[in-house]
C-alpha cells in the first residue's frame, strides 16, 4: 500500500475512487490549531487504504469543549477512532503565560488534563481507540545546550512526551503517534508566514506525511 507525501498527488490519486463499496470508518479529529489540511489528508489516505471515512473535525481550539459536551459532533459521530493533535507552539504560549514558579508543575498538570480527557471519553462508552499525537520537540533556544540543566520549556517537552507514553499503560485504548521521527526527516516542515496568517502550524505537504 503506497501512501503519498504530497498533498496534491494524494488528492488526485483518490479523485476517481468510488467509496460506496469501501469499509466505513468513523473518525473524530480534535486539535488546538488549524487542522483542515491534516483532516483532508487523513481522509484521502484512508480512502487510498480502502476505507470510506466519515470524519468529524472539531471546531478550532475546542478540544475540551467537544469532549465535555455529550451532545457535540464528536459523540454523535460515534467514532471508531479519535485523534487528538495539539501543537507545541500553542503549548509554548501556554507555558510562558505562567509565572516561573508555576512552570514547575506544568508537565504534571498537562498529563492530568490529558488523563481527564481520556476518562471522560471512556466514561461515555464510545469504545473508541484514541490516538494522541506526541508533542513536537520545539527548541525555543532559551538555554542553548544547557536546557537539560534548567527548568526550560524544551526540557519539559521531553518529560511531557515520556509521561504521555506512560499513560498508555493505564488506558488500553490509547495509542501515541510519535511525530518527531517524521518531522526530523522533513525539510522546512513549517511555513512561519502561514502560521502567522492562517494558524497553519505545518506545511500542507507535512500534513500529508504525518497523516
Amino acid at each position: 500500500m503506497n501512501f503519498h507525501k504530497n498533498f496534491k498527488d494524494l488528492s488526485r490519486s483518490v479523485k476517481n475512487i468510488d467509496t460506496d463499496n469501501l469499509k466505513n470508518i468513523n473518525i473524530s479529529i480534535l486539535g488546538n490549531h488549524s487542522t483542515q489540511f491534516f483532516t483532508k489528508s487523513i481522509k484521502n489516505q484512508l480512502i487510498l487504504a480502502g476505507f470510506n471515512p466519515n470524519i468529524f473535525e472539531g471546531d478550532y481550539d475546542q478540544i475540551d469543549l467537544n469532549i465535555l459536551n455529550p451532545h457535540s459532533g464528536l459523540y454523535s459521530n460515534n467514532p471508531d477512532l479519535i485523534i487528538i493533535f495539539e501543537s507545541t507552539i500553542k503549548l509554548k504560549d501556554e507555558y510562558y503565560s505562567l509565572e516561573p514558579n508555576e512552570r514547575i508543575g506544568f508537565v504534571k498538570n498537562k498529563i492530568d488534563a490529558i488523563s481527564n480527557r481520556i476518562n471522560t471519553l471512556n466514561q461515555n462508552k464510545l469504545n473508541s481507540k484514541i490516538i494522541h499525537y506526541s508533542y513536537e520537540l520545539f527548541d525555543d533556544l532559551m538555554f542553548g545546550n544547557y536546557f537539560a540543566n534548567t527548568n526550560s520549556f524544551y526540557q519539559d517537552l521531553f518529560h511531557l512526551n515520556s509521561e504521555l507514553i506512560k499513560l498508555t499503560s493505564s488506558y488500553s485504548n490509547l495509542f501515541i503517534f510519535e511525530i518527531n521521527k517524521y518531522l526530523k526527516s522533513i525539510d522546512n516542515f513549517r511555513d512561519w508566514k502561514s502560521l502567522t496568517l492562517y494558524d497553519l502550524h505545518f506545511q500542507i505537504n507535512t500534513c500529508t506525511e504525518i497523516a
